[in-house]
């Protein structure tokens, strides 16, 4: 008796079909998502599907962070974390401090925010919080400063991000206007006990960043700005 083959035809691809038509579903939204990045799409932070970016082939910088601001165009600064000496237990509550005095009604939410200062773990090489070629705007919406392709601030400032002095704690060294360096920080943010490098917020020169190094008992603020 002749065995019974199953009809391979038109029919046998429904399946296939159907796939496919539920991937583009899946798909179309995701590459709407990412129309706006490079051609190596930066998608941590992004709303990106990094595995189902990888099998369609879109190149992806993984160690790159994109937050909201990235693609608005601006990204926000304001003067946040007042009246704390520079010992905050380290990057992750400076960032917590930003986060606290958070002042609402500008760009993004409280978590989008990150303290611009300099450590070991956050400098131009690894973990820096500003973009290149971005303005940065006060809370008001003036802008304050565009920054370099290096990623920095450029000086003279365009705006004051306020007007009344405070004293800043940045830890930044300024080598040239296009580097940066990791300089005198509180033992990197976790020792009031020491120095550390603070800028003045009033200021329109690189004085903005980089000022002497003072007691880290002091009460100072942080730059906070968006990701």
């Amino acid at each position: 008796m002749a065995s019974h083959r199953p009809a391979r035809g038109r029919h046998s691809l429904r399946p296939l079909r159907a796939f496919n038509a539920a991937l583009l579903l899946v798909i179309a939204p995701l590459l709407n998502s990412c129309s706006n990045f490079p051609s190596d799409c930066v998608a941590l932070d992004a709303g990106c599907d990094l595995p189902l970016l990888y099998i369609l082939g879109v190149p992806v910088r993984a160690a790159a962070t994109a937050g909201p601001c990235l693609n608005q165009g601006f990204c926000y600064m304001y003067l946040g974390g007042a009246g704390v000496n520079g010992a905050y237990g380290g990057i992750t509550g400076a960032d917590a401090s930003c986060q606290a005095s958070f002042p609402g009604g500008i760009g993004g939410v409280a978590t989008d925010y990150r303290a611009l200062v300099m450590a070991s773990t956050r400098n131009q090489s690894t973990g820096w919080v500003l973009y290149p070629d971005m303005p940065y705007r006060r809370p008001d919406g003036t802008v304050i400063n565009t920054t370099n392709s290096s990623s920095l601030l450029t000086f003279p400032m365009t705006q004051q991000l306020i007007g009344a002095f405070a004293n800043v704690w940045t830890g930044v060294t300024i080598a040239s206007p296009t580097s940066w360096t990791v300089g005198v920080n509180c033992g990197e943010w976790a020792n009031s006990g020491v120095t550390g490098v603070s800028g003045v917020a009033n200021n329109l020169t690189s004085a903005f960043i980089e000022g002497a190094p003072q007691a880290c008992t002091g009460g100072f603020s942080l730059y906070c700005v968006q990701r």
